[in-house]
């Protein structure tokens, strides 16, 4: 069995477990086809370009063909509807090849076989690119760029949505009539370890999308201590999450203990009558977001960290949560407890990371 042979097999066994799954376009995207000059037969075939479910279709493409056996194809932004678009392709030999991509001159290569008589569909997808946002395919968790930590953070503490994407059944009973499982709330997850399950299965399901070059170097984990703590100051050092000033000021830090919490479920709300408007935990996108783009780094829930030293051993629940009040629970560096979560408990959440380790 010929190296072609077998690639040939490997491709079209990812295909087929990535077809019904769309990449992330933003912007201009250049692709590059470079064909073998030494094989001599020739086809036309279609690339799809399947647009994310949440945003517009992208629209008009454009290809040339220079000398040299070179393609070159430029998609723009101008968008006319969601769906697909297709490409019609020429003159580009059966065999192996390379398809490179950029997005702000950050390449990326993926080898391709092309096969006259099966395959003629190519489902495009990217890869994180250092300094831009990510999306991750298996659950739409957003990321952002830390270039102080050169790592990527949730955007969003895991919500709902999110994790059933990993336990379809998944259900969090309501608390004191208060509902805890809306779509855009923060899933509650009690667990270290069902934590890093979670991680763990996004980093497999990512790489089964092509989404992630390799398990190895690429993968999705919980943050550690000190790069929690970082999130939390946006890299200042201060000693709350929105600056060193107590008490905070309404609307201007996360969702804590607050008058309507006080009120209605009866815990001690922030002095000083702290209002954020709910009395459990609030839908992600509301808990207040630091200069970073990063929401709810402090409060909402309770967020794992691994160690520093070893990134597989859970320490500690960091940032506060719905119902905690105190200058030590909202203090940076203090905010931390290290129990187990009983399984009744609805304080307790999670944030991902995602890292790669050949990013100089």
């Amino acid at each position: 069995m010929t190296y072609n042979m077998i690639f040939r097999d490997c491709i079209q066994l990812l295909r087929h477990r990535i077809r019904s799954y769309c990449g992330c376009l933003s912007g201009v995207l250049i692709l590059l086809i470079a064909a073998d000059r030494a094989s001599a037969s020739s086809q036309s075939f279609d690339i799809m370009i399947n647009s994310p479910p949440r945003e517009p279709g992208f629209g008009t493409l454009t290809v040339t063909a220079p000398e040299g056996g070179l393609l070159k194809l430029e998609a723009f932004t101008n968008v006319y509807e969601a769906g697909a678009t297709a490409v019609k392709w020429a003159d580009v030999p059966e065999g192996e090849h390379v398809l490179e991509w950029s997005i702000n001159e950050r390449r990326r290569a993926v080898p391709v076989y092309i096969n006259n008589d099966r395959e003629k569909e190519i489902v495009l997808h990217q890869r994180p690119v250092p300094g831009m946002p990510w999306v991750s395919p298996a659950t739409g968790m957003e990321f952002v760029w830390i270039e102080a930590l050169q790592i990527w953070a949730a955007k969003y503490e895991t919500t709902v949505n999110q994790y059933r994407h990993y336990k379809p059944r998944y259900r969090a009973r309501p608390f004191e009539g208060f509902i805890m499982d809306a779509p855009r709330q923060p899933a509650i997850i009690n667990d270290f370890n069902e934590a890093m399950a979670f991680t763990a299965w996004m980093t497999i399901e990512d790489y089964a999308r092509g989404a992630l070059a390799d398990t190895n170097t690429w993968s999705y984990r919980l943050p550690t201590e000190s790069e929690w703590e970082t999130l939390a100051g946006c890299g200042t050092g201060r000693e709350y999450p929105w600056g060193d000033e107590w008490p905070p000021v309404s609307g201007k830090a996360g969702n804590y203990a607050d008058t309507v919490c006080e009120e209605k479920l009866g815990y001690i709300g922030v002095r000083g009558g702290y209002y954020d408007g709910y009395a459990v935990s609030c839908p992600v996108e509301q808990c207040w977001m630091n200069e970073w783009g990063l929401y709810g780094v402090g409060g909402n829930l309770w967020e794992p960290c691994v160690s520093d030293d070893y990134h597989d051993r859970p320490v500690a629940w960091r940032g506060g949560a719905w119902n905690r009040s105190s200058q030590r629970d909202l203090r940076i560096k203090s905010s931390r407890i290290t129990q187990s979560a009983m399984r009744s408990d609805k304080r307790f959440g999670i944030r991902v990371m995602l890292v790669a380790n050949d990013i100089q």
